[in-house]
């Protein structure tokens, strides 16, 4: 017998490419960040999840960044980038997703 678990897919993507104004000193800071994917459209039914990626890299969707603020073609040397989600009455995250109502 086989079981097939839960499949996952792709509904969108965006990207939101970020420098530190500050240097060093600014990755300890929180930011506000405000994703705009574009427009896309899916029936989520009864028992159905929704994920939510956050990563540095989506390769070969998007050109690679190798987080040291240099020309993408020319960084030799990638540095490792870590990403942080706040969630907390200070710093509240949320996902706004447009409802439209099935018509009969």
């Amino acid at each position: 017998m086989v079981v097939i678990g839960p499949s996952a897919y792709n509904l969108t993507s965006t990207i939101l490419r970020r420098s530190y104004s500050q240097g060093a000193s600014d990755v300890n800071k929180v930011h506000k960040i405000i994703l705009r994917l574009p427009p896309t459209s899916n029936a989520f039914h009864k028992g159905h999840k929704i994920r939510l990626e956050i990563s540095s890299s989506d390769f070969p969707h998007f050109d690679r960044n190798a987080n040291t603020g240099k020309e993408f073609d020319s960084a030799e040397n990638s540095r490792i980038a870590k990403q942080k989600i706040y969630h907390s009455a200070q710093y509240p995250s949320r996902i706004v997703l447009p409802i439209i109502p099935i018509k009969n």
